[in-house]
Parts: C-alpha cells; sequence; structure tokens
C-alpha cells in the first residue's frame, strides 16, 4: 500500500507516497477490541473479524469453511 496524502499511524507521522506493509498477522489482536487476544477460547463470544478478509477482499471460500467448521465441532 502507499499512503496517498500525509496521514499519522499509532503516532508515527507518514507523508503522501510512503509506502506501507499491511499484515494481516496481526488482526484481531486489539486487546482493546478483543479480550484475551492471545487466548483460543472456543466458548468465547463471536465478535466481528477478519480471519476470512472483508468486502471486495472477503474469501471466496469462507462460507464452505465455516460449514466444514461447524459439522466438524456439532454433536
Amino acid at each position: 500500500r502507499v499512503t496517498t496524502g500525509p496521514v499519522t499511524l499509532a503516532g508515527t507521522e507518514l507523508p503522501a507516497g510512503a509506502t506501507l506493509f499491511v499484515a494481516f498477522g496481526g488482526a484481531n489482536r486489539d486487546a482493546e477490541r478483543h479480550p484475551r487476544p492471545d487466548q483460543f477460547d472456543i466458548t468465547r463470544t463471536p465478535q466481528r473479524h477478519l480471519a476470512f478478509g472483508f468486502g471486495a477482499h472477503g474469501c471466496p471460500g469462507s462460507q464452505l469453511a465455516r460449514e466444514q467448521l461447524r459439522l466438524t465441532l456439532e454433536d
């Protein structure tokens, strides 16, 4: 990604044209939004997340993956 204008991200000022690396591995790790983000908890209340992307960048196989998981975890 490249900034289209001056912007401040996490306290760092970036000029227009700065190259950014977007690391999706850090998605859903915001402790202010997700309680205990580093712990796996199958009983956690579902929240919006980025596991399958979002919008135009969403995974076309996400519904299949969710159905497979549902069938695997079914009693």
